[in-house]
């Protein structure tokens, strides 16, 4: 059997003591887990802060069979009964309970596929506990919030600061264990690094892989947690100068959700009071369009010119 290299998987935790987790979830996740038992399941929150994680540790604990399904692959509503059917209707060799981990489950079509879910969720329901991640829990359909119990992640944003530090101690043994040349200097480096990707652990630790190909910390990872000058972007769309908003959009199309945060941030320093209202309602929107769209850089691209449109500037 071939040895997982990819950090991610390679030091997924487990077991929901070793997830990085507010102590609110993890407590209630390993309430569920002393009872022997995981009921139906929604975890919603943001990309990479550990959804799917927290519910393959709670297979894990239980001994729960399960598998994970990707609804971001475009799945019809014949494959996606089929590979559940196939999964949930089976016992397993050890008589063990199964559990179905649907993966960007928010990504499902809501007419044709979510409305086959229901049937399962009852028809499975003495083998097979299902568990639905997502980002957006709106656009699951009624019938499947109503058979399932909501767990929100966003509760990562009320414990930052004690969050971040663990993490980074998680890095730190990360390091050690792939034997990579750091020191004391580098706690510095990593700290920031969460910071700038928080709570999108999966993009730390894939930046972190991306920085230590070579056995050290390179001095790349400098760049990588530089922070974004986002008072070149406001110059250029006070001009209304269309080419250099492009220009800079184009090199930190990688940071979309921080390019939003950044402006969302600066608003009362660069914009006149009644531009701010229409100013929140336009960066939510395409922060939420930003998870379903082909080209990140396009929607970026809408939104300032929303902004440069719609804003008015101070003088």
């Amino acid at each position: 059997m071939l040895e997982e290299t990819v950090f991610v998987e390679k030091y997924r935790p487990k077991i929901i003591s070793d997830c990085v987790l507010p102590k609110s979830i993890k407590k209630e996740l390993s309430d569920f887990i002393k009872t022997g038992n995981i009921p139906n399941l929604i975890f919603h929150g943001s990309n990479g802060c550990g959804k799917t994680t927290a519910a393959l540790a709670c297979a894990s604990e239980l001994n729960y069979n399960s598998i994970i399904i990707n609804c971001g692959l475009d799945l019809n509503k014949d494959a996606l009964r089929g590979r559940v059917s196939e999964f949930a209707s089976s016992l397993s060799f050890d008589g063990n309970k199964k559990l179905v981990i649907l993966d960007e489950s928010d990504r499902l079509d809501a007419t044709h596929v979510q409305t086959s879910l229901p049937t399962f969720i009852e028809e499975f329901s003495k083998n097979c506990s299902f568990i639905f991640t997502c980002n957006h829990p709106r656009k699951l359909i009624e019938a499947i919030h109503s058979r399932c119990a909501s767990i929100s992640f966003k509760s990562f944003f009320a414990h930052e600061e004690e969050l971040q530090i663990e993490f980074v101690k998680r890095l730190i043994g990360i390091l050690k264990s792939e034997k990579i040349n750091f020191n004391k200097t580098h706690v510095p480096v990593l700290l920031s690094l969460v910071k700038k990707f928080y709570p999108d652990f999966r993009r730390v630790l894939n930046e972190i892989q991306r920085y230590t190909a070579g056995g050290s910390l390179d001095e790349g990872i400098l760049v990588t947690i530089a922070e974004l000058d986002v008072d070149e972007l406001i110059k250029s769309m006070v001009k209304r100068n269309w080419t250099e908003v492009r220009t800079w959009v184009a090199l930190n199309t990688a940071s979309e959700v921080e390019i939003y945060r950044l402006i969302y941030d600066n608003m009362e320093k660069y914009m006149e009071n009644d531009s701010i209202p229409q100013t929140v309602a336009t960066l939510n929107d395409h922060q939420y369009k930003s998870a379903f769209v082909a080209d990140a850089e396009i929607n970026i691209m809408d939104c300032m010119s929303n902004l440069m449109s719609d804003v008015v500037w101070k003088e």
